[in-house]
């Protein structure tokens, strides 16, 4: 077979309109054969050949309705995610939990040479990880709070029964000089996002404008890349403007 003729016959395999036809003529002729041979076939074998027609039918036409409809909306939609996940990457997200409590912390407040925990009013993520807080005090390691001067404004800011204050009187109770490492600031900014910042990156803790029972979301924005060096920019003016309260 020479090159021109065998182009054309790989040209004509990779058709899928030649090889629906092909599968329509083959099942058109098995069908044919078995009725027009029953009789020296026997039933059983006629019904076999008539089972294997109708098979190369449908295996043609489910490869011809994939190759024109399914394997274009499948590549599509991997070349979106692709693109979605290059995207989030480019920009530096990294980590991603759609709610905040499934974010793990221990090993950056146990490890991190730098933390910095960021929240309206509230002391949750400090009592969450209040033993490794310890240990990280107890190493000589400090720990940078910011929290809002007047959160009044929120709702849910009146009913919290600890504030990071709170914290760290009750450390302060329960072991003398532990605290000597915690820098506590107050901010009149309006914080739209809790944060915990770290040596690898930050922990975006999102809220809902909304009232509502779900926890909101979280993002980690890996060190160095340009959402981290944002949200970097506007923590630092928050310590910069903000009034340090403790020690």
């Amino acid at each position: 077979m020479d090159a021109a003729a065998k182009n054309l016959a790989q040209d004509a395999a990779r058709n899928p309109f030649f090889v629906f036809a092909c599968t329509v003529l083959l099942s058109t002729i098995l069908v044919y054969f078995a009725k027009s041979q029953e009789t020296q076939l026997g039933e059983v074998w006629s019904a076999v050949i008539n089972t294997i027609g109708a098979a190369v039918l449908t295996s043609g036409t489910f490869g011809l309705w994939f190759d024109y409809f399914g394997k274009r909306k499948l590549i599509s939609e991997v070349v979106r995610d692709a693109i979605g996940q290059t995207k989030c990457l480019s920009v530096g997200i990294t980590d991603f939990q759609m709610k905040v409590v499934d974010v793990d912390e221990r090993q950056d407040f146990k490890s991190s040479n730098t933390i910095i925990v960021g929240t309206r009013r509230s002391s949750g993520v400090l009592d969450r990880y209040k033993d490794d807080i310890r240990t990280r005090l107890r190493s000589g390691k400090t720990l940078v709070i910011i929290m809002q001067e007047d959160a009044s404004m929120f709702p849910t800011a009146q009913n919290y029964s600890s504030t990071p204050r709170d914290f760290v009187d009750g450390l302060e109770a329960s072991e003398a000089g532990i605290t000597a490492n915690i820098q506590i600031f107050e901010t009149k900014e309006i914080m739209s996002y809790n944060f915990v910042q770290s040596d690898r990156g930050i922990w975006v803790k999102l809220y809902f404008n909304a009232k509502q029972p779900d926890l909101p979301p979280a993002l980690f924005a890996n060190g160095g890349s340009p959402l981290h060096s944002a949200f970097n920019s506007d923590i630092d003016k928050l310590i910069s403007s903000g009034k340090r309260v403790f020690p």
